[in-house]
């Protein structure tokens, strides 16, 4: 059970994010704190391994808080960030030396909250695959089918996940791009009977168009290799080449020069926080 703590100074906005991950399972929402003070001294008390915080806090901020958690030896929790003004404090969020899951803006979204928390989950009990049985992870393998052809016919294409290079949603479809001399073989062995059973795939040289939809997909794929980067594209970070940062944005550039824009402060934040030493 990962132990929570909240830390807001409007006792509504604590009600309110109580009552908004009270079901979340795995997480117990162990106490409350108002100001920076009480939030210290129950860190280092009770060390929370997860807080979910306001980034402005009376009289101070919560980076100051880690700061001074910092500087008296205290390990740092995972933190989820909550504000009315998330652009004012971006570039504090990104560059600071804690890990931070994600900034939330206010009115908090529930759905937002909970994929965060999970998403702190993954990466507190490091083992995706024991959070949702359904993941796959870059050794896996799985298969495609060519145009027209039904997945229980022949003609499929068997490859290993870790060969995706990035998925780009396409309407209600997603189309996977693979690194090249992937498929070398038509030979095919499922592992995965019901995954064969419900989805269509067309193949091209190097994509596949798969059929559903780029949010299921990512939840499939494990979150130590795959990033989300925008409403449009996932990544595979073996195949980053070099990252820009240009006009204030973010571009990833891909092996083989293709071009995935980073959009969006939380996932800038995430993106950070899969490199931060």
């Amino acid at each position: 059970m990962i132990n929570v703590l909240i830390i807001e100074d409007e006792l509504y906005t604590r009600k309110e994010l109580r009552v908004l991950i009270k079901d979340v399972d795995g997480i117990t929402i162990d106490g409350e704190a108002d100001d920076a003070e009480q939030a210290e001294q129950y860190i280092i008390k009770y060390k929370p391994k997860l807080i979910i915080s306001d980034i402005r806090l009376l009289d101070t901020t919560v980076f100051h808080l880690l700061d001074r958690l910092l500087d008296i030896g205290v390990s740092l929790p995972y933190v989820i960030l909550i504000s009315a003004h998330v652009q004012d404090h971006f570039d504090e969020a990104i560059n600071h030396k804690a890990t931070i899951i994600a900034c939330l803006p206010k009115p908090v979204r529930k759905e937002k909250l909970i994929e965060s928390i999970n998403r702190a989950k993954n990466i507190i009990e490091n083992d995706p695959i024991a959070v949702n049985k359904r993941k796959i992870t870059i050794n896996h393998f799985a298969f495609v089918s060519y145009k027209g052809s039904r997945i229980t016919q022949s003609g499929q294409w068997f490859f290993q996940i870790d060969s995706i290079k990035y998925i780009e949603a396409s309407g209600g479809n997603v189309i996977i791009t693979f690194e090249k001399n992937t498929f070398k073989t038509e030979t095919v062995y499922t592992i995965d009977r019901e995954y064969r059973k419900r989805n269509f795939y067309e193949l091209t040289d190097e994509t596949a168009v798969y059929h559903m939809g780029l949010k299921e997909v990512y939840e499939r794929l494990d979150p130590r290799h795959f990033i989300r980067v925008s409403q449009s594209h996932i990544i595979n970070i073996r195949f980053i080449d070099k990252v820009l940062f240009e006009d204030n944005e973010y571009t990833i550039i891909l092996q083989g020069g293709y071009k995935c824009p980073l959009v969006g402060p939380a996932r800038v934040i995430d993106f950070k926080s899969y490199f931060r030493l």
